[in-house]
Parts: C-alpha cells; structure tokens; sequence
C-alpha cells in the first residue's frame, strides 16, 4: 500500500517562491493528494533528502489500522488536502486514511540541508 516499489513517476513540485521542480513519487501516494505528473523533462530534480529543501508534506494514518503511517509530499501549497485546518479522508490503494497534521516547506539558502524543526 503506497509502497516504494510499485510506480513512481514523475510529478511537479512549486515551492513557496513559485519555483518549479520535479520529483518521484510512488504512484498511488500521488494520487491520493492530487499531485500533477510533471511533462517538462528539464526541471531541476527536487532534492528531497538533502541539499537546501525539504518539501510540504501531509501526515495520514489509516483508518483502520493506526500503526499504518504515511508522510506524503504535496507538490502544490494551494493543495484542497494541504491548505486546510482540518482532517480530510483519502484513498491510498483501496485504503481509506485520515489526514492528522501537516508541515510546510522549509528552505535553508547557501545549500546544505534545512535544520530539523525543534
């Protein structure tokens, strides 16, 4: 269930100074938060685990199993599942989730990698 050995495309990610980037995506997480497949090849690859970003994202657990966690990049800010304060049900593979939290991107100028929140 949104593992990370099915599909994972390619699909665009804005950050909050309206930069366009790329990044892979398992398939089912991507559509469960509407993400946009991304049709341009030469946007920049969107450095998820290091460099200078680290991207928004939405936490979810399942609904029927609360030890099923899921943490899931958001390539838009306006995002209906993202710019809300409250909890929204989603499908991953069949399995429905409820959103419980969400943290907005963070950005450290100069490279290296955004420090971790306190």
């Amino acid at each position: 269930m949104g593992n990370t050995l099915g599909p994972r495309p390619t699909y665009q990610y804005t950050t909050d100074s309206g930069r366009n980037i790329r990044f892979r995506q398992d398939e089912d997480l991507a559509t469960a938060v509407g993400n946009t497949a991304s049709t341009s090849g030469p946007l920049q690859q969107l450095p998820i685990n290091g460099a200078y970003i680290a991207p928004r994202v939405v936490y979810a657990v399942q609904s029927s199993d609360d030890s099923v966690r899921k943490t899931i990049v958001v390539g838009e800010a306006n995002n209906s599942i993202f710019d809300t304060d409250n909890s929204q049900t989603i499908t991953i593979d069949g399995e429905q989730f409820t959103t419980t939290g969400r943290r907005g991107e963070r950005q450290q100028f100069g490279g290296g990698t955004p420090a971790e929140p306190d």
